[in-house]
């Protein structure tokens, strides 16, 4: 009877081991895993990036007076975006939208004055495919900038201390994981007051921003 007992118990157990372990594994296969590109990008998530970098002028353009005088200088912004909805199936511009707030400022490098400072809106659309590890994006920018260039009456790009400020932005984020990310941003601005001072030749300038993301 004893004997019985025992051979009943050491088939019986490995069985039961075996079936948990089974279960076990046919639960965790079923886990669907959100990759790190989708998960960010959904309706409603916030990030916040900062972002440095330099931009250059003059740039010659045919809807813009071309600037006789170089104004270049630095910029550093801290953006905070809000996805506007999540990626919609558009093929390779399989996407959303973004909205973000930027405030920074900068020193000039060479040019009149010696330091800025500017308020942006952006509207950004990303372009995100399944399992991207790198998510370019497009967007465009308006705002304000306040500078100290006016004082020097010698120039005429920039006529007054608080002037508008127009831009656009080809970039890419590179994902590092889930949450935070490595940006790269080549941009094209334009400063001038739309005609609403006694100068105002404008300026156009280009230059890159590198920058980082978290995402929440």
């Amino acid at each position: 009877m004893i004997l019985k007992k025992s051979f009943v118990t050491c088939v019986l157990v490995p069985l039961f081991a075996l079936n948990a372990r089974a279960g076990t594994s046919n639960f965790d296969v079923n886990v669907e895993v959100r990759p790190a590109s989708e998960a960010r990008f959904e309706q409603g998530h916030f990030e916040f990036s900062l972002v440095n970098g330099a931009v250059f002028s003059p740039v010659g353009f045919d809807i813009f007076p071309r600037s006789g005088t170089s104004f270049d200088y630095t910029q550093t912004e801290l953006r905070a975006g809000w996805m506007l909805n999540s990626p919609y199936d558009a093929g390779i511009l399989r996407g959303n939208f973004e909205i973000l707030l930027g405030l920074g400022g900068g020193g000039v490098i060479y040019g009149p004055g010696t330091v800025l400072a500017n308020g942006d809106l952006f509207i950004r659309y990303n372009f995100v495919q399944r399992h991207a590890i790198i998510v370019p994006y497009w967007q465009l920018g308006a705002g304000l900038v306040v500078s100290d260039a006016a004082r020097d009456e010698s120039q005429s790009n920039i006529g007054k201390t608080l002037e508008f400020g127009l831009q656009t932005s080809l970039g890419f984020r590179i994902l590092l994981n889930a949450h935070w990310s490595l940006d790269l941003e080549g941009v094209y601005q334009h400063i001038s007051n739309a005609n609403t001072g006694d100068r105002n030749v404008g300026v156009n300038a280009l230059g890159g921003l590198v920058g980082v993301t978290r995402s929440f």
